[in-house]
């Protein structure tokens, strides 16, 4: 089985650190299962296998719509999404992006292009979908000032795609990273459904939550202990 790599950040690729939390998470309930430290992705994903995937632009990349698993590194500022199902033959497949948003329109067409063309290719009420990745400052008191920091402007540009194309809101998985170091890896393994995340070890306000992505406003002037 090919693996399949978004190849955005090749410094980032296979250095694993030490202190950082190691987050499971199983696509069939989209929440997250458990947090280590020090741990590395599983054998399943060698970097010597990797292939590079078609962009979208300069700030999106997204894989193919297969079986295979797929993995990316150095989610900075980037937040990805994971969409996974199941075909008629009873085969898992799923797509994954990295991307700093979906706001502008040739790359949010592209991208729902990519969702219908991936909902024709799996039974009904197989679908899974999360977002994760992506940095906020937990500092943060501007709630009434616009525009919206980029963290919401991306999981609601991003989120709304997919709930005209899916029929559902997609889940936030972890939440975002916060602090002086906010680089994200992330991997899925698509047959059995399951996703692993490395990020800095976070503070308990920020990790790790799970929520609907409708709610990220709301979770986060909770989070931040703002009054609106």
């Amino acid at each position: 089985m090919g693996i399949e790599h978004l190849g955005l950040d090749k410094e980032a690729e296979s250095k694993w650190r030490t202190k950082d939390e190691f987050i499971v998470a199983s696509l069939t309930d989209r929440k997250t299962e458990e947090i280590q430290y020090g741990k590395p992705f599983p054998d399943i994903f060698p970097a010597d296998k990797a292939r590079h995937l078609q962009f979208l632009g300069e700030d999106v990349a997204i894989s193919g719509i297969n079986e295979h698993p797929k993995y990316s590194t150095g989610y900075y500022s980037c937040i990805g999404c994971v969409v996974i199902g199941k075909t008629k033959a009873g085969k898992n497949i799923s797509l994954m992006t990295h991307q700093l948003g979906m706001e502008q329109g040739k790359t949010k067409q592209e991208f729902k292009q990519d969702l219908e063309h991936f909902l024709s290719q799996v039974e009904p009420g197989t679908v899974d979908a999360v977002l994760f990745g992506g940095e906020f400052d937990m500092s943060y008191k501007k709630w009434r000032e616009d525009p919206a920091p980029l963290y919401i402007r991306q999981i609601e540009s991003s989120a709304s795609i997919m709930r005209d194309v899916l029929g559902f809101d997609p889940t936030v998985l972890a939440g975002p990273a916060s602090g002086s170091y906010r680089y994200v890896d992330a991997a899925v393994d698509t047959e059995t459904r399951r996703m692993w995340i490395i990020r800095p070890a976070q503070q308990p306000e920020v990790a790790p939550w799970s929520f609907p992505a409708r709610q990220v406003r709301e979770v986060l002037r909770n989070a931040t202990n703002q009054k609106t």
